[in-house]
């Protein structure tokens, strides 16, 4: 009883704590309502602009990395300006610059941009400033014979023998991103989850979880994303393999 008692109390001072602390960002930045950029081969450079939509001063600090966490290979890419001081409704660029060589040629690559707004100290001692990270994504993209636009439309999708599951497949060189991932069984009901969100590497298949479709899965409904961030609605029928905009 006196472990609850304590545990009771332990609560309300912390709840307490939290009511009596007022949480503050103070700058609001975007970046033209981007969300992701490709670099093409043919570009020695991108240039980035962030937009401080607040009434304060921002202090933006940029980072590059490597999109897939397994590699560790050196970055070929700088940034121009990895630290930002943007005024008030002001805006400034960042250059994305590639030193010509270290990247594939028969393939996409992927980095992820990270925007670290540093918050301003706090008024006083009750409030909490909090940092605000943008993740944003960069491609670097090769000359290809087939356009970003085929290659989704070249999506395949089996079914996964006698498991509860759906294989995609990218054929492409190109890194191809799906959201909404839903699946239908003969009754034209849902079934299983909705898989919010995946991208595919290129060349890569994988099998995505249908449990609870039981072997009836008769299509699959999904979004693509295109450069601009815009989505297009897809489906798949089994055992077709390609998928064709809905109407």
């Amino acid at each position: 009883m006196a472990i609850n008692s304590c545990s009771a109390l332990f609560a309300k001072v912390c709840l307490f704590s939290l009511w009596s602390f007022s949480f503050c960002v103070q700058a609001q930045i975007s970046f033209d309502g981007a969300t992701r950029f490709v670099l093409n081969s043919d570009q020695k450079l991108i240039t980035m602009i962030a937009v401080n939509e607040g009434a304060d001063t921002a202090l933006v600090q940029v980072m590059l990395e490597r999109g897939e966490p397994d590699d560790a290979e050196d970055l070929p890419l700088a940034i121009s300006k990895p630290l930002l001081l943007i005024p008030p409704y002001g805006k400034a660029s960042i250059d994305i610059i590639y030193q010509g060589q270290g990247l594939p040629n028969d393939r996409e690559s992927y980095f992820l941009i990270k925007a670290l707004v540093v918050p301003k100290k706090a008024k006083n001692k009750s409030e909490v400033s909090l940092a605000v990270q943008h993740n944003l994504k960069l491609f670097y993209r090769p000359v290809f014979a087939s356009s970003i636009e085929s290659a989704y439309e070249e999506i395949s999708w089996t079914k996964s023998g006698d498991v509860e599951a759906g294989v995609v497949e990218n054929k492409s060189p190109y890194y191809l991103t799906m959201t909404n991932i839903q699946f239908f069984n003969r009754g034209g009901q849902e079934c299983g989850n909705v898989l919010s969100h995946m991208m595919l590497k290129p060349f890569q298949a994988v099998s995505v979880s249908a449990l609870g479709c039981g072997k009836d899965i008769t299509h699959v409904n999904y979004r693509v994303v295109g450069d601009s961030g815009i989505t297009y609605a897809r489906t798949a029928k089994f055992p077709l393999v390609t998928g064709v905009e809905k109407s």
